[in-house]
Formats: C-alpha cells, sequence, structure tokens
C-alpha cells in the first residue's frame, strides 16, 4: 500500500478580473469560451471558503502593493467569500491597502516581521535584501533598524560566505548588503538616513556621495 497524503494545490493570488487564462492560438471560440468561465483558485477558494479554510497560496512583493494586501487580507480574514468581503470593515473600502489599515493589521511591525520570516524560508539573501528595502520603501516600518538587527545574518549570508568561508571575522560583510539595501533606496530617490539604518564606518565615503547624489535628484 503506497503512502498518500494531502495534495496541496497553492492559492493564486490575482486582483479581480486579473487571472490567468491560458490557451492556444488554434482553440475555437467555444473552448475559448469554456477556458475564461473556469475559476481560478482564488475564485473557487471563495466559493469552498465555508467547507474548507486550509488553503496554500503564493508569496508576494510588498512593492506589488495592492497584491501584497489582498494576501495579507486572505491570511487574517475567515470566511470570505468574494473581493468585496476582504475589503469590507463594516464599510467597503475601495482598496485592499485601506481594509488592511482598517482591520488594524499595521499597528506594529509583526506583519513585516512575517513578512520576512517567509522571505528567510523562500527567498536568497539577495532577494531577502530587496524584499528588506521595498518594506522600508513601500510599508514603511515602524522600527526599521530593529527589523535590520533581527535579519542582518539572513541578509549578509552569501557575503558572509563568500568573504570568510572559514568563519574568519569579517567587517565588510555588513556594509556590502547596506549597498544593495541603499542602492534600491536610490532607485526609488528614498534618503537613506530617514530609516535608522548603522551605516558602517568603511562605507561612509561613498554613503555621503551618494546622499549628495540623491538631494540632486530631489531638485528635479
Amino acid at each position: 500500500m503506497h503512502e498518500q497524503s494531502h495534495a496541496i494545490i497553492r492559492l493564486a493570488v490575482h486582483l479581480p478580473d486579473y487571472q490567468d487564462v491560458v490557451f492556444n492560438d488554434d482553440i475555437s471560440d467555444e473552448q475559448l469560451q469554456n477556458r475564461l468561465s473556469r475559476d481560478s483558485t482564488l475564485i473557487g477558494y471563495f466559493k469552498l471558503n465555508r467547507d474548507d479554510p486550509n488553503a496554500r497560496m503564493y508569496t508576494v512583493s510588498v512593492k506589488e502593493q495592492e497584491r501584497y494586501y489582498l494576501r495579507l487580507l486572505l491570511l487574517n480574514v475567515k470566511a470570505v467569500q468574494s473581493f468585496d468581503d476582504l475589503k469590507t470593515v463594516e464599510i467597503l473600502y475601495p482598496s485592499f491597502r485601506e481594509a488592511a489599515l482598517a482591520r488594524g493589521l499595521f499597528l506594529d511591525d509583526s506583519v513585516w516581521k512575517s513578512t520576512l520570516e517567509d522571505g528567510v524560508v523562500m527567498n536568497m539573501p539577495k532577494q531577502l535584501r530587496k524584499l528588506f528595502a521595498y518594506i522600508c520603501v513601500f510599508g514603511p516600518p515602524a522600527k526599521p533598524r530593529e527589523l535590520w538587527d533581527e535579519f542582518k545574518p539572513h541578509m549578509c549570508e552569501d557575503f558572509c560566505r563568500k568573504h570568510h568561508p572559514n568563519d574568519d571575522a569579517c567587517t565588510h560583510c555588513e556594509g556590502y548588503a547596506m549597498k544593495d539595501i541603499n542602492d534600491i533606496f536610490l532607485s526609488h530617490r528614498v534618503n537613506y538616513n530617514e530609516y535608522g539604518l548603522p551605516v558602517p564606518a568603511w562605507n561612509i565615503l561613498m554613503f555621503h556621495v551618494q546622499r549628495t547624489i540623491f538631494l540632486i535628484l530631489s531638485f528635479f
């Protein structure tokens, strides 16, 4: 007798009317209509939610704000049967972000901590640094320094592995990680100094140069 377990289907996270439909060029009109009328896994989740509250879903970058807040609501709101159910908190809010705020999901940094914990499991250090930077830019968190201090070992892991694989002392890995994060800040015209993050001593000159560039760009 073969060992079997439950089949797990990851739940798609798409905005209303933005589900993917896959078809070939030679598909007939009838087949196309059938494809268009099929429920996505998310729509199916709404329909089956009263009977089966358990589901898995894909992770979403905080950079995709409305999809991110949609996923956050799906994780925290039970027995929803439609997109409007997710956006309703006494009144129907126009966006998933406003609904998440109305539900008090951002009273502290626990949401961002949970997001980074998911990132540690799902992502490599480079992607984790991007995730942290996007949280700072699009969140923003109340205490970014505390998040950095907690997840720094994971965000520096690849640099540590490269520069001191034998566990030798290294004073530069944090600086390399900070540079990656600061590059994302600069691309969004965000000042690194706003977040109270540490500036490694060996990188002070570089940060001052980039800060000057940021200030110049701010005038345009």
